[in-house]
């Protein structure tokens, strides 16, 4: 009796937040799926430092949550309807709130991906240390091999 072998196919994770960079991420990931066969997953994360601005702003931590969660669902819908279509096997994930780039990291180490695909602003100097960034913490971070898309 020949033995069958299981074939386990890549995961690739991207993360968005429905910037224009990110969806250029998740339209570049979904293409390498495609060609390679692998399996996506499209992750969003409730963002905190969101929150933590409309915080000093005024509008208080209680208000601001939702705000976080809703912008984090218009993502993940933006995506879905970006991939409807494609045949490429595509998952879909909101994380808690927290920082984008720690959410993505473990993400990716909890679904065992083999890449991580994240959008990038492309800001330098003042801009980039005020701002911080997500890209730049998950190429640091990440448990596998990060493509970072401009």
């Amino acid at each position: 009796m020949a033995r069958k072998e299981t074939l386990i196919r890549p995961l690739y994770v991207v993360g968005v937040d429905g910037s224009p960079p990110s969806e250029k991420a998740l339209l570049y990931a979904a293409e390498m799926a495609g060609a390679s066969g692998a399996r996506l997953r499209v992750v969003a994360v409730k963002d905190a430092s969101m929150a933590r601005g409309a915080v000093v702003a005024g509008a208080g931590f209680q208000a601001v949550v939702p705000e976080a969660a809703e912008a984090s669902a218009e993502a993940i819908a933006s995506a879905k309807a970006a991939l409807a279509g494609t045949a490429v096997a595509v998952t879909f994930a909101i994380l808690p709130t927290g920082d984008p780039a720690r959410g993505l990291v473990r993400d990716a180490g909890r679904s065992g991906a083999s890449l991580i695909i994240v959008g990038s602003h492309g800001r330098r100097g003042l801009a980039r240390a005020v701002l911080g960034s997500v890209a730049e913490r998950v190429v640091r971070e990440a448990p596998c091999p990060v493509l970072v898309v401009r």
